[in-house]
């Protein structure tokens, strides 16, 4: 759950939601911002720019994620799970950073779980289209991914056509049509 919670509330492709930590989000140095409304997290490797990607911070709506996190931070806290690598998996015993195929797993679950085929990337686009109903600005949106273009909004932007157009159209009255 924690997984999903932070990919919805993220936008981050799998291999950046493997190297999120606990300490982005706990401790004296986690950035909160917008009073407490994100939390931005310290540079991570992403997508693009040969081996070490291009370094970005990660801007996390803190409201969304916030209660998944608490709620498996108790678990790990039972389970003696003591290393900062936010997501984990046990091999010999021992606590490690999740891996792809740890991730793998958790979507998979996630899916059988919720009965609707769920996705890492999908996350991705589920976030964008959260930002867009909440009527941010594209340049808000292409900051908040480190876009390079807004471009990349109408790969991303998965909000039904007459989702958009509802917005305008709805509660349109006749004479306003008509020119009365």
């Amino acid at each position: 759950a924690c997984y999903l919670a932070l990919g919805c509330a993220s936008g981050s492709r799998k291999a950046e939601l493997l190297q999120m930590k606990v300490s982005f989000f706990k401790s004296e140095d986690a950035k909160v911002l917008y009073d407490g409304y994100m939390y931005l997290t310290p540079k991570i490797r992403t997508k693009g720019r040969g081996k070490v990607g291009k370094q970005l911070s990660k801007y996390v709506i803190k409201p969304m994620f916030d209660k998944y996190l608490n709620l498996w931070l108790e678990e790990r806290e039972k389970k003696g799970i003591n290393t900062d690598s936010l997501f984990v998996s046990k091999e010999k015993g021992i606590y490690v950073p999740a891996t792809v195929t740890t991730a793998n797993g958790f979507v998979r679950n996630i899916s059988k779980i919720s009965k609707r085929e769920i996705y890492s990337h999908s996350l991705r686009h589920y976030f964008c289209g959260l930002l867009k109903r909440m009527e941010l600005p594209d340049d808000v949106i292409v900051t908040i991914f480190g876009w390079e273009s807004s471009s990349m909004l109408k790969i991303y932007d998965d909000t039904p056509q007459e989702e958009r157009l509802a917005k305008w159209f709805e509660g349109m009255k006749k004479s306003e049509v008509e020119g009365e």
